[in-house]
């Protein structure tokens, strides 16, 4: 069936490149249509509905005599199919289960479960300090590699194994290079890499001991997932010996999402200090600045400092949310905090 996109729309058309570009920079969210022979894939901007075309088998005479190859057809569908096309299609506008108009408050349809693909979590996390300058609020060091590959995870202890008394499985949460959100739980085996099912893991939302060998217990080496397979490259994520988690106070938002910031919490054990809400932009921008979220939030030292936003505050994705504490003297102390936030 042909898509029909209502007249009250001013079209406009573009190649698949220019329509990501157009679309990254406007936000939405992205609609497609598949008849079997051609996609067609949209969003729409106020009065304005921005469509690109994509044929699944031999692109007609017509359209290469306007300037566009089978070449780059099929490069362009084989980028949509592989990075854009499973986070299409989301819902436009707020409706239940059944596609009734949800006129609840939010927290109320939440709670009912009348809102399909809703998230409600936290990121939360620590670090150690002894400086002044600003630090990321994660337990482990983090580098976003931003493109697609194949990873492997190992221990740093042989009781971290299938049948051993430490960590036994691992969920990772990660993204694609197209900001899509996957998850995959692996099977450690010790000191010995074992290499991800997944060959597009571009950025680590987190890390999670889903198994262990003793009731209440935790992985009993440092869990590291590595650039490349068999242990190979570098680290570039790790859960810390006893942690089970990553404790990272960081969050990506998916294409497609928008991520409401409902609340942040922060503090140290010793160094009183600042915390702040900081997010990217497009994390795959190579020229976009850190911004702040909200204010900044000073707290004693030792102390804590909480504030709720009012107004829960929108950041729709692809984007990268993460907590920063400033010290105000170069003291050892543990910084931790936390950010609560709803998204679909």
């Amino acid at each position: 069936m042909a898509t029909v996109i209502s007249p009250q729309y001013t079209q406009r058309s573009y190649l698949w490149t220019d329509w990501k570009a157009m679309w990254l920079s406007k936000g939405g969210s992205p609609q497609y249509d598949d008849d079997g022979t051609t996609y067609t894939i949209w969003f729409y901007d106020g009065p304005d509905a921005h469509t690109t075309q994509m044929w699944k088998g031999t692109v007609p005479a017509s359209a290469i005599a306007a300037g566009y190859s089978q070449v780059q057809n099929d490069s362009d569908k084989s980028d949509f199919e592989t990075n854009y096309k499973a986070g299409f299609n989301t819902r436009i506008s707020r409706t239940d289960n059944w596609g009734n108009p949800v006129n609840d408050k939010i927290e109320f349809a939440a709670a009912f479960g009348l809102l399909p693909n809703f998230v409600a979590s936290r990121a939360t996390g620590y670090v150690g300090t002894s400086a002044t300058s600003g630090v990321a609020v994660r337990a482990t060091a983090y580098s976003p590699q931003g493109a697609n590959a194949q990873r492997s995870i190992k221990s740093s202890n042989v009781n971290d194994t299938a049948a051993g008394t430490g960590a036994r499985t691992v969920k990772i949460t990660y993204l694609t290079a197209a900001f899509v959100q996957k998850t995959e739980t692996v099977t450690l085996n010790g000191t010995t890499a074992v290499n991800t099912v997944g060959v597009d893991l571009a950025y680590i939302e987190k890390m999670e001991v889903m198994t262990v060998g003793t009731q209440g217990g935790g992985n009993a080496g440092t869990l590291s997932l590595y650039t490349q397979t068999a242990g190979g490259g570098v680290v570039w994520a790790s859960i810390a010996t006893g942690d089970n988690m990553t404790y990272w106070a960081h969050h990506y938002v998916p294409t497609g999402k928008t991520c409401y910031l409902l609340n942040v919490s922060g503090g140290a054990t010793a160094a009183s200090g600042n915390i702040t809400v900081n997010r990217s932009g497009d994390p795959s921008g190579t020229t976009n600045p850190q911004r702040g979220v909200g204010g900044t939030y000073p707290h004693a030292g030792p102390g804590n400092a909480d504030h709720m936003f009012r107004i829960p505050i929108g950041i729709t994705g692809p984007d990268f949310i993460w907590l920063v504490e400033r010290p105000n003297a170069a003291t050892a102390s543990t910084a931790y905090g936390t950010f609560e936030y709803m998204e679909f």
